[in-house]
């Protein structure tokens, strides 16, 4: 049998032949599908797009193996989401139904198809309208939410902004109380950091400026030969990784990762040593001392 014949008998035995794999299997069965995929575009797509989403389809199964085992059908996946979600809005399937999106692995989606991924919330946001029964639109919602929660990178914050937005303006065209708690709880929890960029950019100076006063100090008292200066140098870089942790969010004005980390290391080291050689002489620091000092 080739890959549409054996998920035709999946779905004649309502999955009973599927949920009795191990995953060992299922996962070499979904590498077959995506080979397959490849080899066989336009008739495995005709197959999936007239797949109805209920509990006995394929299509999660299909899903997960097109997200996960390849990085090359992002494409069709957003077709696809589209595809369920105007079958949704026409009621022609239930919202439980569309379970079967959770095959989707979502956050490789955005990794990968940044673009894409952007779009299929661009169409989710666009169907939200307030002739839809209650369900349909809180279904949609929900599936916003949850995608949004996947945008982690700093210069996407923009693009969350903008959903917000247009979520704000469709919420008006929304009667319903229901939903408008849903989109007013996407709001509550991706809303605008207290701390402004102006305030970051305050910070970041005058961590910089005492920075530069204490490598001042350093050099007209610290005596480097009482140290073991490899010791030292890791007591440096790694004391400015430790309060990297803590003053990361006023740093990312810096928008590279590794431009950024270089710059947290080179001014928050200084600082991480003034505090260590505040309290070195402290009994409970006596191992460090002694690792530190050459005598």
């Amino acid at each position: 049998m080739n890959v549409l014949e054996q998920l035709r008998v999946y779905e004649d035995s309502n999955l009973q032949g599927w949920s009795g794999k191990s995953r060992t299997n299922k996962e070499k069965f979904m590498d077959q599908i995506v080979d397959f995929a490849n080899d066989n575009d336009v008739e495995f797509k005709t197959y999936v797009t007239n797949l109805e989403p209920n509990g006995s389809s394929v299509l999660e199964i299909i899903y997960e193996a097109l997200s996960k085992f390849s990085d090359v059908h992002f494409v069709f996946l957003r077709q696809e989401i589209n595809r369920l979600f105007n079958l949704l809005v026409k009621e022609d399937v239930d919202d439980d139904d569309l379970d079967v999106l959770d095959g989707i692995a979502i956050r490789r989606f955005y990794q990968y198809d940044y673009d894409n991924f952007k779009g299929v919330l661009d169409d989710l946001i666009s169907k939200l309208a307030s002739k839809n029964d209650n369900e349909v639109n809180v279904c949609i919602i929900e599936t916003i939410e949850s995608y949004i929660s996947k945008v982690v990178e700093e210069g996407h914050k923009q693009d969350v902004d903008k959903w917000k937005a247009d979520l704000y303006a469709r919420s008006e065209q929304l009667s319903r109380s229901s939903e408008k708690k849903l989109i007013k709880e996407i709001f509550n929890e991706y809303k605008e950091n207290p701390i402004s960029k102006f305030s970051k950019i305050v910070l970041v100076f005058v961590l910089f400026v005492y920075s530069v006063f204490l490598y001042s100090q350093f050099s007209s008292t610290l005596n480097l030969n009482l140290f073991n200066t490899n010791r030292l140098l890791i007591l440096y870089l790694g004391g400015g990784f430790f309060l990297a942790i803590f003053f990361d969010f006023s740093f990312k004005i810096i928008k590279n990762g590794l431009l950024r980390f270089i710059t947290e290391i080179l001014i928050l080291g200084p600082i991480a040593l003034k505090i260590v050689f505040q309290f070195i002489d402290y009994k409970q620091l006596e191992f460090l001392k002694d690792w530190l000092y050459l005598i």
